[in-house]
């Protein structure tokens, strides 16, 4: 007896793997992944734990090789966009001067909503509880697409925040509202300094996420979601201008890397003779791997 099985190998492993396999009184049975569109399905699977440690090691080791991928044109995009933040740096001031006369009391509960909305614990809420709302619903085309989208959108949120964290560390800005000027800067002395925002950062990694994956009005509304979330900070007085732009650019780029390193792209078949157990029946196993 021939039997076919289709399998899709850990996006994760550089090397072709197989798809666990059960061996019944009736033949082989093998967990099968329903696939959802522009989403690669190989970090998780019917035993979460390793692929989901694989992916993760992976994906650090993709983002850590960051200026090791940087080519001509990437330089001058970097290029532009530190151009782009030392000018709103100098314009710091003057932007917070332009927020400030601003309040009104509807204001003020627009902004607060969308600061909450922005909040760590929301976003890591809503992160898992999409992923969870997939889980259940993974044996549909649609829920299998969210539960995908949302796991790769979490694992974005938590590389913003502990990229975020280094930063703010590292740079040790001033927050606008302790009044010290745009020029404020106490290097390696808190964690919870201005620069840059984490709010922006971990808004924009969500919607670059579901925005590659969604078709409009998705990313429209997406975007300017984390657009006001990012706004709201610094109409709070607790970013510069300049903090919102550089964790938008930050959350943005790492939603946008690891939602394209795991759309299913370049990817080449292999087929094989196989033995099945004791039965010694011969079959053929394709599978791919990325």
């Amino acid at each position: 007896m021939l039997l076919l099985l289709l399998c899709i190998c850990p996006i994760c492993d550089s090397s072709p793997s197989l798809a666990t396999a059960e061996e019944t009184g009736e033949g082989i049975t093998i967990w099968a992944d329903t696939g959802a569109p522009n989403v690669e399905s190989n970090c998780v699977g019917p035993n979460l734990c390793n692929p989901t440690l694989n992916c993760l090691c992976s994906d650090v080791d993709y983002l850590v090789r960051f200026p090791c991928r940087l080519d001509e044109k990437d330089i001058m995009i970097l290029g532009g966009i530190s151009l782009a933040t030392g000018s709103l740096i100098l314009a710091d001031d003057d932007i917070q001067d332009f927020f400030g006369k601003k309040h009104t009391g509807p204001r003020d509960d627009f902004a607060d909503f969308f600061e909450t909305l922005g909040s760590f614990e929301v976003v890591l809420l809503g992160n898992a509880g999409l992923t969870g709302a997939g889980w259940v619903l993974r044996d549909s085309k649609e829920g299998n697409r969210l539960f995908k989208t949302a796991f790769i959108s979490t694992e974005a949120q938590l590389f913003t925040e502990g990229i975020c964290a280094i930063l703010k560390f590292a740079v040790g800005r001033d927050r606008p509202e302790e009044d010290h000027g745009h020029t404020s800067f106490n290097p390696f002395k808190h964690w919870n300094a201005s620069f840059p925002s984490a709010h922006a950062a971990r808004s924009f990694a969500m919607a670059a996420v579901f925005s590659e994956t969604y078709e409009q009005p998705f990313p429209i509304i997406a975007y300017t979601a984390a657009t006001l979330v990012s706004l709201s900070r610094v109409y709070q007085d607790k970013h510069f201008f300049s903090d919102a732009f550089v964790g938008a650019v930050i959350g943005y780029s790492i939603g946008k890397a690891l939602i394209c390193k795991h759309q299913k792209s370049n990817y080449s078949w292999t087929i094989s003779p196989v033995i099945m157990g004791s039965s010694k029946n011969l079959g053929i196993m394709v599978y791919s791997y990325f």
